[in-house]
């Protein structure tokens, strides 16, 4: 049924599996796990006697508790199985986080590098580094055809599980939630000096990469100084689950940065399908240098926060709105967010902001800044209220917004409709307000193999000392 999250949406969005009443078309099977024997209707032609057939057995199909020192390359890690925990803990948990398994599961362990390795056909993660482990290695390798998620640092465990420094980079991490669709391509929970760089996120139907596990303002924080960069992050949430971000956020993260990074088309079922999320109590971020586009709801959307700092991104293309602060304002903090230097382009043709902004900010609107920002509409229809339901360009300067800003102003990109956004040299963006062009050639995955450059590019990030072999 429609959720609190989807209203207004109706029906029934489930379908059952290994029944064995419903096996009546050719390929399909079922597994009688009391007697163990498999049923299958073979496809026209298949010669049955010369096909293979594989049931996975095992959870983790490799766990590692305790090992240090190990450097896998060039190996195919597949056919993992998946179970539910025993009750009243749920399969059914945002992020996948009920599962308790991975193909590769790491519990306490350091050093361990997986280097142009594939892991396929899982029946949850493909990997998982939990119970303190750290100085992981992910490096131009390939997760696809997952259960859940791809990569998931860190558990349910919180504060108590330690682990830490991980490297996902130059990796192609697609196709996940085939068992668990809300598992993230990229979960981190609560932990700390992880880079997630160069890699491909995509078709997955939660969120592209899932950082920080704590609801508001809890401290200390244990997921900080985490950088996540240079990746194309697409196709995420596929009309499937709702409330959910290309980069999604929870809780105070100080030091972390989301930045030079390509998020679009992400589309909820419902509610949500935002580019960039950051949602209850996420703080002490900044986001800078992304590229947000075709995205269902907003290229941006802050829940509630604190010192978060959004500047030199493009959002252009939203369905609902182009940003949005939804509970941001009613925020008993008066720093909840720094918004400058970014270009917004609509194109639906509505609001450019979601919400009522002097209702939610009161009369002094001083609960966030935004200033040197570019605001066009491809369809030149911002002449009435684009801020909420009540301001006008004019009562939002009015206000202290903008001041040093521009409305109905081309951006001049080079051809948008063929998702070309270099910004023509005259660009008021550039010549007028301060905007530095974003370098798409350095983001996504590239051919080289990593190798000794990963570590010594990880700019704020902690170093570490992973071996490379």
């Amino acid at each position: 049924p429609g959720s609190f999250v989807d209203p207004g949406t109706t029906g029934r969005r489930f379908y059952l599996e290994n029944v064995k009443e419903g096996l009546d078309e050719q390929t399909e099977w079922y597994a009688d796990r009391t007697t163990g024997i498999i049923y299958y209707i073979p496809a026209s032609g298949q010669d049955i006697s010369t096909s293979e057939a594989l049931v996975a057995s095992a959870n983790n199909v490799i766990s590692f508790n305790g090992a240090s020192y190990i450097t896998f390359t060039n190996i195919i890690v597949s056919h993992g199985d998946w179970s539910c925990p025993a009750p009243p803990t749920s399969c059914g948990s945002q992020a996948a986080s009920g599962l308790s398994s991975a193909a590769l599961a790491l519990n306490s362990s350091s050093f361990i590098t997986f280097k142009q390795i594939t892991v396929t056909q899982t029946g949850s993660f493909g990997i998982w580094a939990y119970q303190g482990s750290h100085d992981i290695l992910v490096d131009g390798s390939v997760l696809t055809d997952l259960g859940a998620g791809g990569v998931r640092i860190g558990s349910n465990a919180g504060s108590v599980d330690g682990t830490r420094d991980v490297m996902v980079n130059n990796s192609h991490i697609t196709e996940g939630g085939k068992v668990a669709p809300e598992g993230p391509g990229i979960f981190i929970q609560a932990s700390s000096y992880n880079t997630i760089q160069y890699n491909e996120i995509a078709h997955f139907f939660y969120t592209g990469v899932s950082l920080g596990w704590t609801w508001g303002y809890q401290t200390p924080s244990n997921a900080h100084d985490n950088i996540i960069r240079f990746n194309e992050i697409y196709d995420i949430g596929r009309g499937v689950l709702s409330d959910m971000g290309g980069v999604y956020s929870l809780g105070i993260s100080p030091g972390s940065s989301v930045h030079d990074n390509i998020i679009h088309d992400v589309v909820s079922f419902g509610y949500g399908g935002w580019g960039l999320y950051t949602d209850e109590g996420s703080s002490d971020m900044t986001y800078y240098n992304n590229l947000v586009y075709n995205t269902k709801a907003a290229g941006f959307n802050q829940h509630y926060g604190i010192n978060n700092t959004i500047s030199n991104n493009i959002f252009y293309g939203s369905g609902w709105f182009d940003a949005s602060i939804t509970n941001g304002a009613y925020d008993s903090h008066n720093n909840s967010l720094v918004f400058e230097r970014n270009i917004v382009v609509m194109t639906n043709g509505t609001h450019l902001f979601a919400d009522d902004w002097q209702q939610r900010s009161g009369t002094t609107f001083n609960k966030f800044s935004f200033d040197y920002n570019l605001y066009y509409d491809t369809q030149h229809n911002l002449t009435g209220p684009m801020f909420g339901a009540s301001l006008s360009w004019q009562g939002w300067q009015a206000q202290g917004q903008d001041i040093h800003g521009l409305v109905n102003r081309d951006p001049m990109f080079v051809d948008p409709p063929s998702y070309n956004f270099n910004l023509s040299p005259n660009s008021p963006a550039i010549k007028e307000l301060g905007f530095v062009p974003i370098d798409y050639e350095r983001i996504g995955p590239h051919d080289n193999d990593g190798g000794d450059d990963v570590l010594e590019d990880q700019g704020s990030a902690k170093k570490t000392s992973i071996p490379i072999v």
